[in-house]
């Protein structure tokens, strides 16, 4: 019995994760990145025009750019990644940028809508290479990335 209670729980929420809107995932991930590491300072979500779309920040950290300031960075990080869709056909796809400013690292993921997920770090954190895979695993978990297979 409890065996397809489970059963029917589990379809309930294969099916429920399904029909949830990409606003809906976006702000999932973005929330659960936020939650990863004391670390992380901010979670942007870019349009394919560079604008910004969605802005998190954690609430104990300042701003380091004033508005005019970020939003010449969303365009900056979004023409960066839409260039390199250039060299798709011989490259493949563009995984994710790694950024090493003097204040800040920076990881900027490219997603399958052509949007850019755009995650400001401490610069105390030191292993960028495990919150890149989490993050990738997070994405692909919440059908946000490209197929690799």
């Amino acid at each position: 019995m409890w065996i397809l209670s489970y059963i029917t729980r589990l379809s309930y929420e294969d099916v429920a994760m399904k029909t949830r809107s990409y606003k809906e995932v976006v702000d999932f991930v973005i929330s659960q990145i936020l939650m990863a590491s004391s670390n992380v300072r901010s979670v942007s979500l870019i349009t394919p025009r560079g604008t910004l779309r969605q802005f998190r920040m954690r609430e104990d950290v300042n701003l380091l750019l004033n508005t005019k300031e970020m939003a010449d960075l969303v365009r900056s990080v979004d023409l960066a990644v839409s260039s390199f869709y250039n060299f798709l056909p011989k490259l493949g796809l563009l995984r994710h940028l790694y950024l090493d400013f003097d204040d800040l690292h920076a990881l900027v993921f490219p997603l399958p809508d052509r949007n850019t997920l755009f995650v400001g770090l401490e610069k105390m954190e030191q292993d960028i290479p495990n919150m890149t895979r989490y993050i990738i695993r997070l994405l692909q978990q919440n059908e946000l990335t490209y197929d690799y297979g």
